[in-house]
């Protein structure tokens, strides 16, 4: 019995080790510094259900430091700020309807933003990339982006969305959708074809008409 608890706490000890390198490897920080005028907010892409820290370095002359979520107050509830100035955010596991949009800290005049979106685990095919910071404008409503060799993005969109850039939702698409006929070129070529066919084949049954041999039942009783 002993030796059976021993090796369960083990396994148990293993199992925490993996799952806290696990958490690490997820973990994000992205770190943002006060400009004053402000630079326009970079798009982050986050793995959902992923930890993230956002911090901001201001000089030691600006006053305290204040954040805001879209524009808004931060809730509490969904993220904690730590450090001593609360110069960071921390979101234990990003969920995207709560932690999704842009996060402003701002001292005096100088503030700085990122925006942050949530994206599904992506398996990317073969020869393909995840977008970098600037590429990642290339998509709107996507799940995530990627890049191949030559660096042409494609985009992963979300349910109900369509179109290179994700921006277009389906039912609209559908709606301008314009339907191609199967084969464009049908009523001159294929009209013309078989209006030649329909010609060859009575010129042939003519010709055959004209050529028969004589009826010879006919020829004897007409010699009596």
């Amino acid at each position: 019995m002993g030796h059976v608890a021993f090796h369960a706490v083990t396994y148990q000890s293993i199992l925490i080790v993996f799952l806290e390198l696990l958490e690490s490897c997820l973990a994000t920080e992205h770190v943002i510094q006060l400009r004053d005028p402000p630079a326009s907010a970079v798009l982050i892409s986050v793995p959902v259900n992923s930890s993230v820290t956002l911090r901001c370095e201001k000089p030691s002359n600006l006053p305290e430091l204040q954040w805001l979520h879209n524009g808004n107050d931060l809730n509490l509830k969904v993220v904690r700020l730590s450090g001593d100035d609360l110069s960071s955010i921390h979101i234990e596991r990003y969920i995207t309807k709560h932690h999704d949009g842009v996060y402003e800290c701002y001292a005096g005049t100088a503030s700085a933003s990122i925006r942050l979106r949530g994206e599904d685990i992506v398996i990317l095919p073969p020869g393909f990339r995840f977008c970098h910071k600037s590429e990642n404008t290339a998509c709107d409503h996507a799940r995530a982006c990627m890049a191949d060799g030559t660096g042409k993005t494609s985009c992963v969109c979300y349910p109900g969305w369509s179109g290179e850039s994700c921006n277009l939702p389906q039912d609209i698409q559908k709606a301008n959708l314009i339907n191609v006929p199967v084969c464009p070129y049908w009523p001159p070529v294929i009209t013309l074809m078989v209006f030649i066919f329909c010609v060859f084949i009575l010129l042939v049954c003519v010709y055959k008409f004209k050529n028969r041999p004589p009826n010879k039942s006919f020829r004897y009783r007409g010699s009596k």
